[in-house]
């Protein structure tokens, strides 16, 4: 019986794999892929930058100015 599991296991993860190199073969498919990544990556980056300090904009004043411009 467990023969009969490990097989299992082991042609679902085939299918995987062959799903996988598919997915990867197509071209947009790809493009989105990166696009997704790299969208995440920058949203990290912006994220980490935006709240790593307490000011607006590391401690240029241009931000508040155009808050308190917003505000009128």
């Amino acid at each position: 019986m467990p023969d009969a599991v490990s097989e299992s296991i082991e042609v679902k993860e085939k299918r995987g794999a062959r799903r996988l190199e598919s997915l990867l073969s197509n071209e947009s498919a790809t493009r989105l892929i990166y696009l997704s990544l790299g969208a995440i990556v920058i949203t990290i980056v912006f994220q980490k930058l935006q709240f790593s300090t307490g000011s607006i904009c590391c401690g240029d004043y241009d931000g508040y100015y155009h808050i308190e411009w917003s505000r009128l």
